[in-house]
């Protein structure tokens, strides 16, 4: 596993099972996650109107790891709940999903999500770290 998913002490959810239920109960029955409605436990800022700017990013050598509660702005509005839960399963199995992509957008100092939300918050839904990589 990547040394990036590794739980922390700050645990969100210590179980694959106690994981897969609070997704459940935060899809309230449903087959999406509406994402602004997410709890702030999980450091998602919800952002569904906010341009990203220039709209062409690129890889950088840059890496990161968020830690389960480091603040990530998202304009994405809904998440697949299936989806979430393959990779909650698969890290709790030891693999390793792809890194996130973050960028630092200029001038706001915030990371801001480009690809990888599901396995954001699966990760953060077991209280583990998240590798990214930064896109500018």
């Amino acid at each position: 596993m990547h040394r990036a998913y590794e739980r922390i002490q700050a645990a969100t959810c210590t179980t694959l099972e106690h994981a897969l239920e609070r997704l459940a109960t935060l899809a309230h029955g449903r087959k999406t996650l509406d994402v602004p409605q997410l709890p702030a436990d999980l450091g998602i800022v919800s952002a569904p109107k906010q341009r990203l700017g220039h709209g062409s990013y690129h890889p950088t050598e840059h890496r990161l790891v968020l830690e389960p509660h480091t603040p990530v702005v998202v304009r994405q509005t809904r998440l697949t709940v299936d989806q979430v839960a393959t990779y909650i399963r698969q890290l709790a199995r030891g693999e390793a999903p792809y890194p996130i992509t973050v960028t630092d957008r200029p001038g706001d100092g915030q990371l801001w999500h480009v690809n990888g939300l599901h396995r954001l918050i699966a990760a953060r839904l077991l209280g583990y770290n998240v590798p990214a990589a930064i896109w500018r």
